[in-house]
């Protein structure tokens, strides 16, 4: 039977049409989506869920594993420059755990496959067995867990300690005060009940079904502390996380364009937040009137330009490295602008040191950073503050740039070609690039195309190119030059 998918967000036109072309079928659909792909009325409780992250720059998919594994395949297809977070172990994977050392507010747990850090006031000894649970997994060699064991069903969630809850998604007060009694009429001693968004299209045989799969469930789990550990005892929910560059985005707008009017940059707009969504929708309500689509798409685009930064103002940047953390590097202020391409200055406080140009870097030096609106590059000048000497270039590699109002973002692939003052050149951190491939964060794809682009921007600075000339040689993606 094919997976049943739960969807939600800005990009759940063109996900929904991509996988529903591969065989997912899906659930719970919003009127809006359902008409629009003219979809069946199913309320049947979803295998994965895929959500628009908060910062709407890509999704988030949950779910059981053979449903999430699919729907991550199609992705992983459709777009090959997406960046992707696979999370280890799985979210709520309960364990048999056994205690290694004494840590500071905590314990070290091995659960055989990898390392859990538990949070905890208890006094707990080396050796002693534990049941814990995943509460958050990682990319690393471990995971944070907790002893609040929660198993998951198809309409409720039973959580050891727990209360009894509802999904705020669930509105309508009689449905939320069935559910509430039905709990507190069956949840075993010691546990809560949260009921799950699908609770509210389940009658009331489903739902005591549920709960009583769920209770079989919580009586095995803790029959199993007499187990050899450390060991699996019930598999979780797996979680992903995926970053959508503007080529991603580019590729949405276009499937979404087969369903409804959809102008270039749909997505990017989007991401914006609520505030400017009223100038998309007017863009593509005179499509759908018939006006010319890329006359539209231009107008709207220009437009749009006069929210970007402006010469004098300050501008964040959200450089998102390939672990998904953002860092938080020093704002700057624009010092020129000339459509699409950018320079700003940013002045550092502290000192430091720029390892990859071997010199100090101390309190009132300041970087030049250019960039262009789709670059798959990004340039860092470094100059002393006091006698604007040269100390050295970085160049960035990333996925195209992305400029918001007030910031500008991209995800750092994590190679930088740098020039020192005397003219040398090297390639830095190709390892954690290799490392991301190898976890499956990047394709194939992006690696090699990655790899080129720091090939060619070396060669150039081996000529001795100056750093603003190397825009003319990589490849912009963007929606208009």
């Amino acid at each position: 039977m094919a997976h049943l998918f739960k969807i939600r967000g800005i990009y759940a036109t063109a996900l929904t049409k991509l996988l529903v072309e591969r065989g997912l079928r899906p659930t719970q659909c919003s009127d809006v989506l359902a008409s629009r792909l003219g979809l069946n009325d199913e309320k049947r409780p979803y295998d994965a869920t895929v959500i628009e992250k908060m910062d709407s720059q890509g999704i988030r998919i949950r779910g059981k594993k053979e449903a999430v594994v699919e729907v991550l395949r199609i992705i992983r297809e459709e777009f090959e420059d997406a960046v992707i977070w696979h999370y280890r172990p799985p979210l709520n994977a309960i364990y048999l755990a056994v205690v290694k050392e004494e840590i500071d507010r905590g314990y070290k747990v091995d659960l055989g496959e990898t390392v859990g850090i538990l949070r905890t006031g208890r006094v707990l000894h080396d050796g002693e067995k534990i049941l814990v649970c995943v509460s958050r997994p990682s990319l690393d060699d471990y995971c944070e867990v907790n002893e609040r064991l929660t198993l998951v069903g198809d309409y409720a969630r039973l959580i050891k300690g727990g209360h009894v809850t509802v999904s705020r998604h669930i509105r309508d007060p009689d449905k939320r005060a069935e559910l509430m009694a039905l709990a507190y009429s069956m949840k075993p001693e010691g546990w809560g009940v949260h009921w799950r968004s699908s609770a509210e299209y389940a009658n009331e045989e489903e739902l005591i079904e549920d709960l009583e799969k769920l209770k079989e469930e919580a009586k095995r789990v803790e029959q199993s502390k007499d187990l050899e550990a450390p060991r699996l005892i019930k598999e979780g929910e797996e979680l992903v996380e995926i970053e959508f560059p503007a080529t991603c985005k580019m590729k949405a707008d276009e499937v979404r364009s087969e369903v409804v009017p959809t102008i270039k940059g749909h997505h990017y707009y989007r991401a914006w937040g609520h505030d400017y969504s009223i100038i998309v929708d007017f863009a593509e309500e005179l499509i759908s009137k018939g006006v010319n689509h890329d006359l539209i798409s231009r107008y709207t685009w220009e437009y749009m330009m006069s929210y970007k930064p402006k010469e004098g103002d300050i501008v964040k940047i959200e450089h998102i490295n390939l672990r998904g953390e953002m860092l938080e590097l020093t704002p700057g202020r624009v010092v020129k602008r000339n459509s699409t391409q950018y320079v700003l200055r940013r002045t550092f406080r502290s000192k430091g040191r720029l390892d990859g140009l071997g010199v100090e870097k101390k309190p009132g030096d300041y970087a030049e950073t250019m960039f262009i609106e789709g670059s798959w590059i990004v340039i860092n000048s470094y100059f002393r503050h006091d006698t604007h000497e040269l100390l050295g270039e970085y160049v960035n590699i990333n996925t195209p740039v992305e400029v918001y109002p007030g910031k500008i973002r991209y995800v750092d692939l994590e190679v930088d070609v740098v020039r020192t003052r005397s003219g040398e050149v090297k390639v830095l951190d190709e390892d954690k690039l290799k490392w991301a491939f190898e976890r499956g964060i990047i394709s194939k794809k992006l690696f090699e195309k990655t790899i080129n682009i720091v090939e060619k921007v070396r060669e150039l600075l081996l000529e001795g190119e100056k750093a603003e000339n190397l825009f003319k040689e990589i490849p912009i993606t963007c929606y208009y030059d």
